[in-house]
Formats: structure tokens, C-alpha cells, sequence
């Protein structure tokens, strides 16, 4: 799948969210630090979900991690 729009400034430049212990995770880390994922945490269950998507331009989190 594509990465979305942002819907709050349009941008094209998203990342995905990826959430778990990111300290174990030496991959994640890696994508984090090339600013390819954005890391989400350990925590999940927000209110409202868990966004799935980072806009880079405005930092927007959006989309849902129960739609994949």
C-alpha cells in the first residue's frame, strides 16, 4: 500500500507508525533514525485507535492501525 496523504496539510511525505518496545527492535530503530518510521510506543489502545501514519511536514498522526 502507498503511503496516504496527510489530510491536515497535504502532504505526500508520511511514515508509518510502528508501536512495541523499540529498544529491542534494532530495525526499527534503524528506520526511525533514517526518518523512514516513526515509533509509537509499547502502549497501544488510544482512545479513538491508534494512529497508523506520521506526516513529516506538520507531525499530523492520523489514519487508524484497526483498518490494516
Amino acid at each position: 500500500m502507498d503511503n496516504p496523504p496527510c489530510p491536515a496539510c497535504g502532504s505526500s511525505d508520511v511514515i508509518p507508525i510502528e508501536y512495541g518496545y523499540p529498544l529491542d527492535d534494532k530495525d526499527l530503530m534503524e528506520r526511525h533514525r533514517r526518518d523512514e518510521a516513526a515509533i509509537g510506543g509499547c502502549l497501544v489502545g488510544r482512545p479513538g485507535g491508534d494512529p497508523a501514519w506520521q506526516c513529516k511536514a506538520c507531525r499530523n498522526e492520523f489514519g487508524s492501525k484497526d483498518d490494516d
